[in-house]
């Protein structure tokens, strides 16, 4: 009797060992690198985004872990270390073009399949690397943003550069720069970050302007003040402003000059895409405000990395196989479709409610 009982508790115990063992193979360390401040409505969005997908799909092989990396040259190198200490082999990244620039290299010497989300910068494109981008390069974006303007009406076009994100910023001139059509009639630079709204109202002056476009990173919603300085000179202007800007403030910030303003977008309003309203909504529900438009990206990266797995290619090097080799992939908002270097071509789209992404 007693042999039996310790046959039967020796083959409950191996039996309770390989589902616990099958339980861990099952998941996979994915980290999400974002800014986690206190004041990141970026980072807040973002991370509540990915737990809504893992919500909504429960099935998940998915096991995230959140690094900060405060979208900040020093910081992201210590957010990539601990992720290299950890032995996370796949990486999601929300971080601007100066900072991709500072990690790209040991992303690729690690071997770490990264998601790009955030960054435009073209030293990221047309390269075999372990880069796949969600979004634009900043060729395709500035050139779609350029040809857009060139169909406006009014000729005198005056240029905003943002300072604070230069390696996006000033490169996205260059290309801009190479398409636009329209007369340079003035280009002012300025911190995104902290400026003067005096010094550039000074610097405008009298110029004689039709259309006004802003070469601007995320966040920096406090350019609407300017928006309101050049409403005031001309009240028929035309704002064309940069996908990163998109944010709930903005609406606020503009004042009047908001129904002269149209925004560029690498998503459609939800509006017009029933998986985006969807989406929204339920994050509301649960949350009770409205993601960033950078957060359905996380959701689609999330995805596809789940696709990914399903299909049996859990370390970096099948997972870039396979997905160079399966360049399509339908996500719940749209057709992503990888070029043969992993980076992803697609339509801008303008329109000036920006108020349809968020609840009002």
């Amino acid at each position: 009797m007693k042999v039996k009982l310790l046959l039967f508790l020796l083959v409950f115990l191996f039996i309770f060992l390989f589902f616990t063992q099958s339980c861990s193979i099952n998941k996979i360390d994915v980290a999400l690198m974002t800014k986690l401040s206190r004041a990141s409505e970026i980072g807040e969005s973002v991370i509540l985004m990915a737990k809504l997908y893992l919500k909504l799909n429960p099935k998940s092989r998915i096991n995230l872990e959140y690094f900060n990396d405060g979208w900040d040259k020093e910081l992201v190198n210590i957010a990539l270390e601990k992720i290299k200490k950890k032995k996370i082999k796949f990486l999601l990244t929300t971080h601007t073009s100066t900072v991709a620039n500072v990690i790209m290299d040991k992303i690729n010497s690690e071997k770490i399949l990264t998601i790009v989300l955030g960054a435009t910068t073209n030293n990221l494109s047309g390269k075999d690397d372990y880069h796949f981008r969600l979004i634009n390069d900043v060729e395709h974006e500035q050139t779609q943003i350029a040809d857009f303007i060139n169909k406006l009406e009014g000729k005198n076009l005056i240029l905003f550069i943002d300072t604070f994100n230069k390696g996006y910023t000033f490169i996205a001139k260059e290309f801009f720069n190479k398409s636009i059509k329209k007369n340079f009639v003035k280009t002012i630079y300025f911190d995104a970050t902290n400026f003067d709204a005096e010094k550039i109202d000074n610097s405008i002056g009298k110029t004689q302007f039709d259309i006004a476009y802003f070469i601007v990173g995320s966040g920096f919603t406090q350019i609407g003040s300017i928006a309101q300085i050049l409403h005031n000179k001309n009240k028929d202007c035309k704002i064309i402003y940069t996908p990163w800007v998109m944010n709930e403030e903005l609406i606020k910030i503009m004042g009047p000059s908001y129904k002269n303003a149209i925004f560029s977008s690498f998503l459609p309003s939800p509006i017009e895409n029933k998986g985006l309203e969807q989406v929204k909504n339920e994050f509301f529900n649960q949350y009770e405000l409205s993601p960033t438009i950078i957060s359905y990206k996380i959701y689609e990266a999330l995805e596809i990395l789940d696709y990914t797995f399903k299909k049996g290619k859990i370390n970096p090097e099948t997972a870039k196989e396979f997905l160079l080799k399966n360049r399509e992939i339908q996500t719940y908002f749209e057709k992503i479709i990888f070029d043969e270097n992993g980076d992803f071509i697609s339509s801008l789209f303008f329109f000036n409610n920006l108020g349809s992404f968020y609840h009002r």
